[in-house]
Formats: C-alpha cells, sequence, structure tokens
C-alpha cells in the first residue's frame, strides 16, 4: 500500500519549475559537426553507457509496482538505455515481490538495512550495481520510517567493503553536501547520486500520508544545481551522478556541464508509462537520445581547427581568459568549450567549477577537413579578482 501511495502522491507532484532553470546555455550559432559525428556515452562506475541519461529507482514491491518494474525493463532493452529498479525492501518480506524483482539490472536498499541482507539481495538480484539509498528525512516524517540511525554509517562501511558489485551511494530526493561526498569518497564508493530537491518531494508525500503534518520539514535539504556545485571538485575522484526533477534533455546536458557522469530520470517517464503506455514512453527516450545530440552540437563553440592544433602543440596556448558573469553579460567563450552562465548561490562561500566533464566531440575519418592525428586538450577559463566561475572541458579529435 505505501509504494501505491508514493505512486499516486508524485504523479501528483508536478515539477515545473527547479533550480537548473537558473542556468543559461551559450547557444552557438553555427555548428562544426554532424550528429554522426557527436559520441554521447559515459562511463560510469567503469562502464561504459551508450547513453547519458536512464530510468532511475523509481519503484518496486505490489502486483501493480512489479507492473510498472517489468514495463520498464522492456522500454530499457528496446531503447538502449539503462535502467534502475526502486526499492528492494518488498522482496525481503515477499517471495513473489522477490521472484519479481528485475534481475541483472541494479538492486537497491536503504543504509538501515542490515549488511547482510544488502549482500544477498545483491546475488538474488543478479544486479550489476547496489544503489544504498539514503533518506534521513523522510524516515523521519515517514509514519511507519525506521529510526535506527546510530548504524547507517556502519553498514555503509560494511557493505562497501564487501560488496562484488559497484557501489551508488544515492539521495533520495534532498541533495548531498560535501561531507557526504567527502565519506564517500574516503570509504572508496565509485559513485554518488546526489539527487536534489527539484523533483519528487518524499517529505511532502510522507506528509500526505500523516495526519499531523509537518510541512517545514519539505524545504530542508539541497537542490540538484546546489549538489551538483558542490560535488563538481571532487568529478576527478568519484563518479557524480544527477537526478531530481529531470524535465528534458536539456535539464539533461546542463547536468553534465555541471560535472554529472550521468543522468537519472524518474517522474517524467512514469508519467507517460502510466498515461500513455510503453510505445509512447519509447518514442519519447528515442526523442530524448536525438536531442541531447542536437544540444552537443549547439553547444560547442570554437574557431577553426587550425587554432586547435595551434593550441595543442604550444603550451603557452593552453589557457584562455573568459569570465562568466551573472546574468546575460557574457564575454566569447574560448576554443571549443562548453558554457553555462549562473549566479552563484549565496550558499556557497567559494564559486564551485562548471564544465563538461564527461562528454566528448568525436569527429570521425569522414571529417576531411582535419589533418591532425588524435587531439586531447583542456582548455580552462578563469579571471583574476573577482569572483566567478571556472569551466573547463575535454575535445577529442579522431581521424
Amino acid at each position: 500500500m505505501r509504494k501505491k501511495d508514493h505512486i499516486r502522491l508524485a504523479l501528483a507532484d508536478k515539477t515545473k519549475v527547479t533550480s537548473l532553470d537558473s542556468y543559461a546555455i551559450d547557444y552557438n550559432s553555427i555548428p562544426l559537426f554532424g550528429l554522426d559525428d557527436v559520441d554521447t556515452s559515459t562511463s560510469v562506475c567503469g562502464d561504459r553507457w551508450e547513453y547519458p541519461f536512464f530510468i532511475n529507482a523509481i519503484t518496486a514491491g505490489g502486483e501493480d509496482c512489479n507492473k510498472i518494474n517489468q514495463d520498464f525493463m522492456e522500454v530499457s532493452k528496446k531503447c538502449g538505455i539503462n535502467f534502475f529498479p526502486g526499492s528492494y525492501s518488498p522482496a525481503l518480506k515477499s517471495k513473489e515481490d522477490e521472484e519479481a524483482y528485475p534481475k541483472g539490472y541494479s538492486v537497491n536498499l536503504g543504509l538501515d538495512k542490515d549488511p547482510q541482507l544488502v549482500l544477498e539481495a545483491i546475488e538474488k538480484s543478479q544486479a550489476k550495481y547496489i544503489q544504498l539509498h539514503t533518506n534521513p528525512l523522510q524516515e523521519i516524517v515517514m509514519p511507519e520510517g525506521d529510526h535506527n540511525f546510530e548504524s547507517w554509517y556502519a553498514n555503509l562501511k560494511e557493505v562497501s567493503s564487501k560488496s562484488p558489485i559497484p557501489v551508488i551511494l544515492k539521495e533520495t530526493g534532498f541533495g548531498m553536501n560535501e561531507a557526504t561526498i567527502k565519506l564517500a569518497i574516503d570509504l572508496n564508493i565509485p559513485a554518488v547520486d546526489i539527487s536534489g530537491m527539484g523533483g519528487t518531494n518524499f517529505a511532502r508525500i510522507e506528509n500526505g500520508r500523516r495526519t499531523d503534518k509537518s510541512t517545514y520539514l519539505e524545504t530542508i535539504g539541497y537542490t540538484t544545481a546546489e549538489s551538483l556545485e558542490i560535488a563538481y571538485p571532487y568529478k576527478d575522484k568519484i563518479d557524480i551522478i544527477a537526478s531530481g526533477g529531470i524535465r528534458n534533455p536539456l535539464d539533461v546536458v546542463k547536468c553534465l556541464a555541471l560535472g554529472a557522469k550521468a543522468v537519472g530520470v524518474s517522474k517524467i517517464f512514469l508519467e507517460i508509462l502510466v498515461n500513455e503506455g510503453k510505445d509512447a514512453l519509447i518514442q519519447e527516450i528515442e526523442k530524448w537520445k536525438k536531442e541531447v545530440k542536437f544540444l552537443m552540437i549547439l553547444l560547442v563553440v570554437g574557431t577553426p581547427i587550425s587554432a586547435i592544433k595551434s593550441c595543442s602543440s604550444n603550451s603557452s596556448n593552453k589557457s584562455s581568459s573568459i569570465f562568466l558573469p551573472k546574468k546575460k553579460e557574457r564575454k566569447p567563450a574560448p576554443i571549443f568549450c562548453f558554457v553555462l552562465s549562473k549566479p552563484l548561490t549565496k550558499r556557497l562561500k567559494k564559486p564551485p567549477s562548471l564544465g563538461f566533464s564527461c562528454v566528448s566531440v568525436l569527429i570521425s575519418e569522414r571529417n576531411s577537413s582535419l589533418t591532425s592525428s588524435t587531439i586531447s586538450d583542456s582548455i580552462s577559463a578563469s579571471t583574476t579578482g573577482r569572483s566567478s566561475t571556472t569551466l573547463s572541458c575535454s575535445i577529442m579529435l579522431s581521424v
């Protein structure tokens, strides 16, 4: 019943405006590449993913929710994108739910669960990844919530050290602070899903199941954009996955620009599946796959290839100054750089770095205008004496 309540209340909780709307893309009027030249693949936990977005941890347990997961499995196979099922908790109590839980994908359990149960769930589900979700605020608001918080860190530490598959520490819509990300790095956890505020608000959902509501708790946490800003300095130490209020391919690309390796999508895909069916969802995901490529084409700004060759051969030219001021006052971007601009939040004491961390633009052998060998270059942009953002990207040109 609780899972059905979650689905009903989540679908009623509409997402219109999110923190990602504060960012603007730097639109490029002259595309330099064709669609066949753009590689949308990414790497998460050492595995190559063909596309940088996936169906993320929505539900499990009970006839209706199990049917939703069966449909998502079919859609993910048809579209070639990854699928992460929801919580395995119902399968711990029901043989029917255990048998129905998707096999060979990932498995999802909370930090409140005994590590031995988590390890058994990994084996039974034949999972490729384990999403360990942390949701203390939801458990506090939930009428039947678990409050054994004193064991959560020990559980995380034990599972991360014993798990035979990659561990992804996952928030549930309240975002992550710096301390949590550092803790994950210290435990050698390969990835975190920062799952920020802006999408499904589980504090609001649990309040909807209570008579004695505590609505003030619904405002606690970090937005998706804030969480990504916080996580960005650590993107070379741990894989960052973004989720929370993702509505369209533009949100996906913005998250990638903010340092995410991949982007989890939940409610919008659930709405289409429930209201319009599998075929409609397949069509929508195919549309997203194309439009992510379109957006990458629009976001690439630059100068002729000869300038790139000069930049790569002369170390003194490997940096270019740029200041991304607030609002729309932008100066020209450096060579082949992906640009986002946003006023920094007051919460952050230091301006974070912004830029594409995982998207490579691959120029194929078909492009006869290229004469150089493989070029891999990082271009950083900074300003002196002012508060500003820094952004960088890696462009791979193959001939």
